[in-house]
């Protein structure tokens, strides 16, 4: 603990000394208007935010634009301990979070899963955290004008903080709480009239109430500007490195019970789809759950037995460098070049093939067939942007001209290591245990078993079908602006060129030395249009439709039986609603309904081909484009500040997600996509006392529900897991100590009610982390 406090008291006394050296800005002294690539940062409590930067990448008032938006504020995160894109999803409408094992950036948006995020415009390939977060911007449907690559329910993009001209400030803050969390972070800003410089970084440490599962990140994030040429110019720059090691959540082995043991545990009613096998978890307590929340009886799975190993143990080591040159020429054109250098390193030891368990009835004897990886990627991703924004009176009208030429490449070097295989068949009468190995051990992690068990070892794989691949995307983009009518009529037309070159090199291993074969490319181009106008047909009340296209790569480097990448996966979508504000923009809300289409859906196909090395069949899994989905629903947001001191939003949505066609399961068709939820609703609210006997105290909370979400479709009766109701709340305290410190301490409780509710996190089925805490305290200054 000394040694995290420590920087941070250094770092402090460094602030409080430049602090002291910059002479505030005097009154009189030039006032530099933001450019309209730049919003302002809020110093506001509400939850509702005016302006976004996602409409087309200026500066827009979300009321104005024919898109459905929401912004969650800085004021959002803090109060709901936000942290990663995981715990965000819970704050949007018609939006949830995922648990994916091998992403922390998947989301589900308007029943459609989107795994590529936005920070500051740029696909970020990085794991992610709100450390350096200003806001974060959502645009929902299908997208691609402003976004490049996108799915078509839409997705985030990440402002992080900027160093700020004119301003010194200094905060430090330490948060602990339930599962062995602690997070400290420090943000330190110096700046004056031409120059800026601010630093920030992070500790953070989490375990979790499940067995082998854990989270730790350190960070350090540098941003600067400068203004050139009486403030025509500005220059700004970040530098962020990271670290992050992961544990699991995994999932244990596949239990398969004869129909006499299903019987002892499971009701006979679920015994129709229920005989090929039951996933299940193991929490820090010891019970062992199945799918559907019955304990597994120890005459089954003897008192003692453990399957713990190391499902999923990731290391990452990362790089990014961000830079911008906002231009001014003339009054009416702007001009924003930005380039952004992402690199990471990634040693990962997995579970190969989810083990199979069976036993003996009443014998305790049983078979097993568990292995594991050792996987390293070195992965990069590098891109300039040149984004231009022109005003001008056209006739009757305003317009804004917008014009982009973009450029990026992406760059993964993938390797799978190893292969720990523990042998089919072989019988044995005593209860084994898997002992973890340490995280940072060279090795994989030893496995403790009785020696009667035989065929283990070694040995590489012969394929992987991902080991060196590479895209280079271009675009350009034109979009018009408008207004007409003096602004109660607003258009948002454009369209935007993309064009993908994938190349891949097969893996070749020979006397585990790894080559490569040679090189193949493809390469796909796609025009994706928008089409969009928003109405204000009173004073308060707007109406608006919009029709757009998205566009997105097989960035994820899905291979076919051929080894050819897949094509992109493209959609298409309407939209339209009411958008009003009432009570001096006290309370603003968006009503909408859409219908998206998503086609060429990776699936799964599973192919036979012989291993070199053994001449053995080996099994391999291919993709293939053969899903298209639909969703159709609408969605409610309304932000409501009764006074000036307290602030409540509200969102619902229904959303119908279903499967419209297949390639590999035609009985798959008209199923809801697995996870997807028909209806959610959240409310959150904030009040802050300013004076009486509780002046300096906040207090507030969120109330989340989802319906029950679909699973799987087992011999042919849809599974569905439990509907969810969540209530957070938190408690704050504000206090001023003299006249430059401010000491801000909260408490957050979340899931007050401690409920537990299955959901599937794609592919198998988890239980929602109890009922936790935290405390935080801030000294700022």
């Amino acid at each position: 603990m000394a040694r995290s406090v420590a920087p941070l008291l250094a770092l402090a006394a460094v602030a409080t000394a430049a602090a002291q050296t910059v002479p505030p800005s005097k009154p009189g002294e030039e006032v530099v208007q933001l450019s309209v690539f730049e919003v302002s940062a809020t110093t506001s409590s509400s939850y509702h935010t005016a302006q976004t930067l996602s409409g087309s990448r200026t500066v827009e008032q979300v009321r104005d634009l024919p898109l459905s938006i929401q912004v969650v504020n800085a004021q959002q995160l803090a109060d709901f301990n936000v942290t990663d894109f995981r715990n965000l999803g819970a704050l949007l409408v018609g939006a949830e979070s995922t648990e994916q094992t091998n992403s922390d950036r998947a989301v589900n948006l308007r029943g459609f899963l989107s795994d590529t995020q936005l920070t500051n415009f740029f696909i970020r390939y990085l794991p992610s955290d709100t450390y350096n977060a200003e806001r974060v911007e959502v645009i929902r449907g299908a997208n691609s004008l402003i976004y490049g690559e996108a799915d078509p329910g839409g997705l985030l993009n990440v402002v992080t903080v900027r160093a700020k001209f004119d301003h010194r400030s200094a905060s430090a803050a330490y948060r602990f709480g339930s599962d062995d969390f602690n997070r400290a972070t420090f943000d330190v800003n110096v700046g004056d009239k031409r120059f800026a410089l601010r630093a920030l970084g992070l500790y953070h440490s989490k375990g979790s109430w499940e067995h082998w599962t854990g989270d730790l990140r350190r960070n350090v994030f540098l941003t600067g500007g400068v203004r050139l040429f009486d403030n025509r110019v500005t220059v700004r720059g970040d530098i962020e490195y990271g670290e992050q090691r992961t544990r699991g959540p995994g999932t244990v082995p596949t239990f398969n019970f004869t129909a006499a043991d299903q019987a002892k545990a499971i009701p006979a009613s679920l015994l129709a789809y229920l005989t090929d096998g039951l996933y299940a978890r193991v929490p820090a307590n010891g019970t062992l759950k199945s799918l559907l929340g019955y304990p597994v009886p120890a005459s089954i799975v003897p008192i003692g037995t453990k399957f713990e190993g190391p499902d999923d143990i990731g290391r990452r080591r990362y790089r990014n460098v961000f830079g911008e040159i906002q231009f001014v020429p003339t009054k009416n054109w702007q001009l924003l070049l930005t380039a952004n250098y992402q690199q990471m390193d990634l040693l990962n030891d997995v579970g190969r093939n989810t083990g199979t368990v069976r036993y003996a009835v009443n014998t305790g004897a049983f078979t097993v067939n568990r292995g594991w990886g050792r996987r390293t990627i070195d992965e990069g991703a590098r891109g300039v942007r040149l984004f231009s924004s022109y005003e001008f009176d056209l006739g009757w009208t305003h317009q804004r001209l917008i014009t982009a030429a973009d450029y990026n490449r992406h760059d993964v070097d993938s390797i799978n290591d190893e292969l720990y295989t523990i042998a089919t068949n072989a019988a044995v009468t005593e209860v084994f245990t898997l002992t973890p190995g340490a995280l940072d051990n060279d090795r994989l992690a030893l496995v403790s078993y009785p020696s009667s068990l035989a065929g283990t070892g070694y040995r590489p794989l012969t394929n992987n079908g991902n080991n060196l691949n590479r895209v280079d995307a271009y675009a350009g983009l034109v979009a018009m602006s408008g207004s007409y009518l003096d602004g109660r009529l607003r258009t948002l037309l454009g369209a935007r060129y993309d064009k993908f070159d994938n190349e891949q090199h097969d893996p070749v291993f020979a006397a585990n030395t790894r080559t490569f074969g040679p090189a193949r490319t493809t390469s796909d181009r796609r025009v994706s249009p928008t089409l969009g106008a928003l109405a204000h047909v009173t004073k308060h009340v707007s109406l608006f439709a919009t029709y757009s296209e998205s566009l997105k790569n097989t960035n994820g480097f899905r291979f076919d039986e051929n080894n050819q990448v897949l094509p992109p996966q493209t959609g298409k979508g309407t939209e339209g609603g009411v958008k009003f504000d009432l009570w001096d923009a006290r309370l603003n809300a968006q009503l909408s309904a859409f219908d998206i289409e998503k086609t060429n859906i990776a699936e799964s196909k599973t192919i036979t081909t012989t291993d070199p090395l053994t001449g053995l069949p080996l099994s391999r899994v291919v993709s293939v484009p053969g899903q298209t989905g639909r969703s159709k629903g609408y969605e409610a947001q309304i932000d409501f500040d009764p006074t000036p001191h307290w602030t409540i939003s509200s969102g619902f949505a229904y959303t119908d997600a279903k499967i419209t066609a297949s390639a590999t399961d035609a009985s798959s068709v008209g199923r809801r996509f697995q996870g997807g939820k028909k209806y959610s609703f959240n409310l959150l609210t904030r009040y802050a006392f300013t004076d009486g006997p509780l002046k300096g105290f906040n207090l507030g909370g969120a109330v989340k529900y989802r319906s029950q979400p679909f699973f799987a479709n087992l011999n042919g009766v849809n599974v569905y897991l439990d509907e969810s109701t969540v209530v957070d709340v938190f408690i704050g305290y504000r206090l001023k100590l003299g006249k430059r410190y401010t000491w801000r301490t909260q408490l957050n409780l979340s899931n007050v009610l401690d409920t537990q509710d299955r959901y599937t996190n794609g592919g198998s089925v988890r239980y929602t982390e109890p009922r936790t805490w935290q405390w935080s305290n801030t000294l700022s200054f």
